[in-house]
């Protein structure tokens, strides 16, 4: 999809549950039941795997302009980024080189407006690191996986299998 921004959110397993149909794979996040209807809803109940960050992926990519490659002088396939936020970092990765599209990190508690990306400084260490472990664990969880926790067996045939949590 053109421009695609996927922030990850709760609403649709939320609706999926409400209409008692499966949860796409592609879909990060937990049903909010539990909170609307006051079934622990006090936000030290939620689950330990329970997300406390917001994540999301934008291909800013144009096939019919071709602006942003030509701007920058790269590939469509390097026209996207993916970023995590919790309370105090945001870290922003692109697809493109880092010479072209350096990453970029947020101290949110120091910088709420986000003017200081720490990257150049070398404030990005420790903080940097662990912001994008975080962001490579929820890509590698979430990512297209149609055939995962599928086995196709002589005996049994195509055999799936499904966890309630990620």
């Amino acid at each position: 999809m053109v421009g695609a921004f996927t922030e990850s959110v709760d609403v649709l397993p939320t609706i999926c549950r409400w209409l008692d149909i499966e949860v796409p794979l592609q879909a990060d996040g937990f049903p909010l039941q539990p909170f609307i209807r006051a079934e622990g809803a006090d936000a030290d109940d939620r689950p330990e795997h329970w997300r406390r960050e917001a994540h999301w992926s934008w291909n800013f990519s144009n096939p019919v302009s071709r602006a942003a490659e030509q701007l920058l002088g790269v590939p469509m396939a390097h026209c996207a980024l993916d970023v995590v936020r919790g309370n105090d970092v945001k870290y922003v990765q692109f697809a493109a080189a880092a010479d072209h599209l350096p990453p970029l990190l947020f101290d949110l508690a120091a910088d709420p407006d986000q003017l200081e990306d720490l990257v150049p400084t070398g404030g990005a260490s420790e903080l940097g690191w662990l912001a994008s472990q975080r962001l490579h664990q929820w890509r590698m969880r979430n990512d297209e996986r149609t055939l995962s926790g599928t086995m196709l067996t002589g005996a049994r045939g195509a055999v799936s299998f499904r966890d309630d949590w990620r």
